[in-house]
């Protein structure tokens, strides 16, 4: 098959009805288009369409110098795609910046109007459950890391043909409460995480699986120093520089590194997995073993249920 062939195919059925046809998985169809050049709808896409306000199909832009053209259904994936796939991922980040994953782009005007609304920059930022957004817990300083490793992860899965979005309210799926701090107790605060919350759940859909997403920066219990007007610095940055009285006390400060937590966004789910970083910035590295575990987890859920 041709990539043109492949592209009239996926912008005519998309990505799920074209793999059927096929006979190949959705993510694996994914990756031979990114290992092709070939361009997929954008989430949401049939949606707008059906409402005739679908953006206009954009061409197929011209192959790389390495594209071969062509694909076969059986072509190797480790001998032939994964080589392209690496390949094309390694052009597009020397070349110009793609462009927000949606749902981090609407994620991100949220919590930047909540972060000017602040003055600490180690204050965890929260808004109202009515404000539909990703699940990301996070502090003002850490918000720029959040949302890149947000953007990296979302856009990483659709790579491979699974689309990430908030559960509408009429589907039977929960949001577990997260506790933020770094080394979680067990027993009972554990159970408690799966109390159902108010919000709507951010999930990955796996074929026809959900698996829940939360971002969370951790926090620990922190020795401070009152320094004036309502702010604490750790003892550690402590220059004895205060403004009327002062006293140390402990309090929960953010960390800086965040933890991944998936989670079987059912009910009467509980199943989970996390994946967490000792320094800053670990996590962005791992998004494609991310995104190869949560793949594995949701063949479990799938066998089980």
């Amino acid at each position: 098959m041709t990539r043109e062939e492949l592209f009239d195919l996926i912008w005519a059925e998309g990505v799920a009805a074209t793999s059927r046809r096929l006979g190949v998985s959705g993510s694996y169809l994914a990756r031979v288009c990114t290992a092709l050049e070939v361009p997929r709808p954008k989430p949401g896409h049939w949606g707008l369409q059906s409402v005739g306000r679908a953006p206009p199909t954009p061409p197929l832009p011209p192959p790389s110098s390495f594209n071969p053209g062509s694909w076969s259904r059986g072509t190797s994936e480790r001998g032939f795609i994964k080589p392209l796939y690496t390949r094309v991922f390694r052009n597009q980040s020397a070349a110009e910046p793609q462009a927000e994953h949606p749902l981090v782009s609407h994620t991100r005007r949220h919590l930047e109007a909540a972060a000017t609304r602040i003055d600490d920059l180690d204050e965890f930022l929260r808004l109202p459950n009515k404000f539909q957004r990703a699940d990301v817990t996070v502090s003002r300083r850490g918000l720029p890391s959040a949302l890149e490793f947000a953007d990296r992860l979302f856009m990483a899965l659709e790579a491979r043909g699974h689309h990430v979005v908030i559960a509408g309210s009429f589907q039977k799926l929960a949001r577990v409460s997260i506790d933020p701090r770094e080394s979680a107790s067990s027993g009972r605060r554990q159970r408690e995480e799966f109390l159902v919350a108010a919000r709507q759940p951010t999930v990955v859909y796996i074929g026809s699986i959900p698996v829940g997403l939360a971002i969370v920066e951790t926090s620990k219990v922190v020795t401070v120093q009152y320094a004036g007007y309502g702010k604490f610095v750790p003892v550690t940055e402590w220059k004895g520089r205060h403004v009327g009285y002062t006293w140390s006390t402990v309090k929960e400060m953010p960390t800086g590194c965040f933890r991944l937590l998936a989670y079987d966004p059912s009910r009467s789910g509980e199943w989970r997995q996390q994946w967490r970083e000792l320094k800053p910035g670990e996590l962005i590295g791992r998004v494609e073993e991310i995104a190869r575990g949560l793949e594995r987890a949701a063949k479990r859920l799938a066998a089980k249920n």
